[in-house]
């Protein structure tokens, strides 16, 4: 059968588009990375990195922009002013994993570098301790053993050069939601707590009641005879009513 040559077009037309729209969909597919099924929401955005210059005489502090994080230097802890850069970090990019049982609480990962001049100095280490303060939220220690919670750092030659992270002195104040640990060396950071444990409350054992069989002057037995009494209680009555035109008649 032939088509006239405007419907011929048509047609032509219709297999052409739907070509083209199968094509777009396939390249998207391709296109697009796996999702991971346990994250269905991206990460929040980390907050902007935060430096400040360390002295020799002053020492120095850094607080990230968010607040949540501050570094104390003391006076005396560096040789000559270095630059002390905090950049926040994600979970999906630390180093390494933690150990069996703990949890990143939320966002507060992130690494501590010292420069010079413009130049890194890895492992850079401080003549005095420095202060790590991290400020969490009620609703980020909710279900964890927050007065158990530490800053952890990565010790990278822990584990045979594995790496590993490694908790640090930590003091957690439960009331202020913070935690502070004194360190001498720069790395990633991060507060880490495990679980609260759940507490269970054993269910009393319910004794069985067994209802006592009644005896012969109980009022139980009373109550399971009283049927038959009044029974015969009617029968004695009827018989009454019958016998008494009879003795009346012999009087």
């Amino acid at each position: 059968m032939k088509l006239k040559k405007g419907y011929s077009s048509l047609i032509l037309a219709i297999i052409i588009a739907t070509g083209l729209l199968l094509l777009s969909t396939w390249s998207r597919a391709w296109a697009t990375p796996p999702q991971d099924p346990l994250r269905q929401t991206a990460p929040p955005p980390a907050p902007a990195q935060v430096i400040t210059t360390v002295s020799p005489q002053t020492g120095g502090t850094l607080v990230s922009t968010d607040q949540t994080v501050t570094v104390n230097v003391p006076p005396g802890a560096v040789p000559e002013s270095i630059i002390l850069s905090y950049v926040p970090q994600s979970p999906l990019a630390t180093p390494g994993p933690l150990a069996p049982g703990s949890f990143f609480v939320d966002y507060h990962i992130f690494t501590l570098e010292a420069y010079r001049g413009g130049e890194w100095l890895p492992g850079f280490v401080f003549g005095k301790p420095i202060t790590i303060t991290i400020k969490y939220s009620d609703a980020e220690a909710a279900g964890l053993e927050e007065s158990q919670c530490t800053i952890q750092f990565f010790d990278p030659f822990a584990n045979n050069k594995a790496g590993a992270w490694t908790p640090l002195t930590t003091t957690v104040d439960t009331v202020n939601n913070q935690a502070s640990a004194p360190v001498n060396h720069l790395s990633w950071f991060a507060l880490v707590c495990s679980q609260a444990a759940v507490v269970v409350t054993p269910t009393p054992a319910v004794t069985p009641v067994v209802p006592a069989l009644p005896r012969v002057g109980d009022a139980g037995l009373d109550n399971v005879s009283s049927a038959p009494r009044i029974l015969v209680v009617v029968i004695f009555g009827l018989l009454l009513v019958a016998v008494y035109p009879l003795l009346r008649d012999t009087r």
